[in-house]
């Protein structure tokens, strides 16, 4: 301002001067946009590691042009939207004679100081409510890998062999038991099975049950319907699912043979007898105005819990029957075999070929890799929101720390006077820090009320932690505040190292 109207004394019009802040804004505009699109441009290869491997063109995606014109024009922009008010203000004509007079002191409006505080504690609620999200999304992705699921994944091949809607359901069962068996014959192959769907992937199919124990009574199961697994009887072993209890059922051909399913260790648990919990029987017959007769399956095993859903907390009770009682024509083999695993792959693909040449194999990965894409997304949205956070953060810290030291500049003389009579430099020190901390402190409480409101969005992506998990707030608010503290330090420290006669003298 004590520039602009010394420029102005000696014959500047105001629009020359807006005109020369505009230009100052631009270039600093600039300079900024080019060393983001650097950090950007070194920032690629990082989001190939960070993004899941199966998005579309992810292995080209490159800094091209287009996205550099579009960052540029931004970051010009940005620059000259930003720099009009200030341009404006500091070359008011009303106020040259004030500016003349005051001789270059540094004074500032208290307006335009809570104006600068104001944008402060905006930057900090906001990166509050980032380093929430960022904490929830880690700590549950945290617990997600630590939670078993349940399989040994290890040394496991899945296979993917997608069939149409359209295929009847004796075509379907037929690949099914033939690829199988071709499957099992390969050397070194020690179980091998199918299923709808893999652990972690979700359910695929429920429906209601009826429950009928030995003593020939209906049992209520709360009328809720129940997740069911269809598979072979392979499927355990080529899993590693210990069976708890009973058996597997026996491969029947005809269908007047009896029907056998096998439940999870949570259904038994919840649903059967402690003393006797084998025997029961199970319909999904469940509609009353049916005319035929329901179809009784005989509870003959109980196998351990698998996990079926990357986001649950808790094994909910399921059942397994055999692949042959329902349609579904998109199974997945699994083969638990010794040896190098392309040398297994290579082995599968010709034993599904041996069936059916014209089948299409859709994948075949290590089971450890199959369960990893399922918690990909997971991963995904922990990175990215992760670095917003940070990046919010560092915002926060570089205006928290730009205020400060505007403050100390424009209090210089102020500062100088309660040095010269005897204040301690521990206490400028701590007066300063106390400044930074009360704004930090303002933005915390305020962003702590956004994250609960973004709690509520990110609850479903949670595992095994609630939307307002005090360790997660409180470990966002302490790095804050420690940031808040060392960005509040070094304006503070300069302040408190004032020579008194210096600052005096200047002003």
């Amino acid at each position: 301002r004590h520039e602009a109207a010394i420029r102005a004394s000696l014959g500047a019009g105001r629009g020359s001067l807006v005109r020369m802040y505009l230009l100052e804004g631009a270039w600093l505009a600039l300079a900024g946009g080019t060393a983001g699109l650097l950090l950007a441009w070194l920032g690629v290869p990082i989001l190939r590691r960070i993004l899941p491997a199966d998005l579309p063109r992810l292995a080209t995606a490159t800094l091209d042009w287009r996205v550099a014109a579009f960052a540029a024009l931004i970051a010009i922009g940005s620059g000259l939207l930003f720099s009009v008010v200030p341009a404006l203000q500091g070359t008011r004509r009303a106020k040259y004679h004030d500016e003349l007079r005051a001789g270059g002191r540094t004074t500032s409006s208290s307006g335009r100081l809570r104006t600068r505080r104001v944008l402060v504690i905006a930057q900090v609620t906001l990166s509050m409510v980032l380093l929430v999200g960022a904490g929830l999304l880690a700590r549950s992705f945290y617990l997600m890998r630590l939670s078993p699921s349940g399989v040994q994944a290890e040394p496991v091949l899945a296979i993917r062999v997608p069939l149409t809607w359209e295929i009847p359901s004796n075509e379907k069962n037929r690949f099914y038991s033939s690829a199988l068996a071709a499957l099992s014959d390969i050397p070194g192959v020690q179980a091998a099975g199918i299923v709808d769907r893999l652990p972690l992937e979700g359910e695929s199919q429920r429906r209601e049950i009826k429950l009928l124990e030995d003593a020939g009574l209906p049992r209520p199961v709360e009328g809720r319907s129940f997740s069911y697994r269809a598979i072979s009887p392979g499927y355990f072993d080529a899993m590693g699912v210990p069976m708890l209890r009973g058996r597997l059922w026996h491969e029947r051909s005809e269908t007047t043979a009896p029907l056998e399913l096998v439940v999870n260790a949570t259904f038994a648990r919840t649903y059967l007898s402690a003393d006797h919990p084998l025997g029961s029987h199970v319909t999904f017959d469940t509609d009353p105005k049916a005319a035929a007769a329901p179809r009784w399956y005989e509870i003959v095993g109980i196998v351990g819990d698998i996990r079926q859903s990357s986001t649950q907390a808790e094994q909910p009770p399921e059942l397994f029957i055999p692949y042959q009682d329902t349609y579904w024509p998109l199974a997945v083999f699994v083969i638990r075999g010794a040896g190098s695993a392309t040398t297994l792959e290579a082995q599968a693909r010709a034993a599904i070929a041996s069936v059916d040449p014209t089948r299409v194999i859709d994948a075949v990965r290590p089971l450890g890799e199959e369960l990893a894409l399922v918690t990909s997304d997971a991963r995904t949205r922990t990175a990215l929101v992760g670095l917003f956070a940070v990046t919010a953060l560092a915002l926060a810290a570089i205006g928290l720390y730009g205020v400060l030291s505007s403050d100390v500049t424009q209090r210089r003389q102020e500062i100088g006077v309660r040095i010269a009579l005897g204040a301690q430099p521990a206490r400028v020190l701590l007066t300063v820090v106390s400044g930074g901390l009360m704004l930090a402190s303002v933005g915390l409480v305020l962003g702590a009320a956004g994250a609960l409101m973004l709690g509520k969005v990110l609850a479903g992506q949670l595992y095994g932690i609630g939307a307002t998990d005090l360790t997660t707030f409180g470990a966002a608010a302490a790095t804050l505040l420690g940031v808040a503290v060392a960005a509040s330090c070094i304006p503070g420290r300069r302040a408190a190292r004032l020579d008194p006669m210096t600052a005096l003298r200047r002003e």
